[in-house]
């Protein structure tokens, strides 16, 4: 971590999920206590003191979206289950087209 002077701004990415934080160091006082500190985007620890400073971190921005292998997105299965069926999906118009297909088998 750099050295910061009086004027000086510090930022710190997530090793994990590469949160920007604005890092800001304070000298510890004698009833400072040590608690864990995390990542507000993934939850990966983060370093919580550098020498006799306690760092302190603000959010600036979350991780950037990873953007999908294919060029059109999610496909399959699997977008669906995100965006949920069709619209035109509803219970009335599968109950006819399940009446039609038994027609037809039945039919034949």
């Amino acid at each position: 971590m750099a050295k910061s002077g009086p004027s000086s701004v510090v930022f710190f990415t997530c090793l994990n999920c590469k949160a920007l934080y604005q890092l800001v160091k304070v000298e510890a006082g004698l009833e400072t206590v040590d608690r864990a500190v995390t990542c507000l985007v993934c939850g990966a620890p983060l370093p919580n003191r550098e020498g006799e400073f306690v760092l302190k971190y603000f959010l600036l921005r979350k991780a950037a979206r990873r953007k999908p292998n294919n060029k059109r997105g999610l496909g399959g299965a699997r977008a669906m289950s995100k965006r949920g069926p069709p619209w035109f999906w509803n219970e009335d118009i599968l109950k006819r087209l399940a009446r039609l297909l038994l027609a037809l088998v039945f039919a034949a």
